[in-house]
């Protein structure tokens, strides 16, 4: 998953999922899934999931989200500099 805009890179790497325990909101152990990731230069980020939504679809999903958001973000900061508001 990549995509480059310009010189910025938005190339998906390290994607790594694991399972774990967390307390949930009564203070019992529930399993959790953590998917950690870099984008580009940026990261490592971490979202986490219960097992029914842990889906690869969901997670791709998350991934996604994360990368245009750094990409609205990358826009915005190249907007500002060229009208010199920085």
């Amino acid at each position: 998953m990549s995509t480059t805009n310009g010189n910025t890179d938005y190339q998906v790497s390290g994607v790594k999922v694991t399972q774990g325990l967390l307390l949930d909101r009564n203070g019992r152990p529930a399993t959790a899934f953590t998917v950690t990731f870099s984008v580009g230069i940026h990261g490592p980020f971490t979202v986490m999931f219960s097992p029914e939504s842990a889906t690869p679809e969901n997670i791709r999903d998350a991934i996604l989200a994360q990368v245009n958001a750094l990409r609205a973000q990358d826009a915005l900061i190249a907007q500002l500099n060229a009208t010199g508001t920085a």
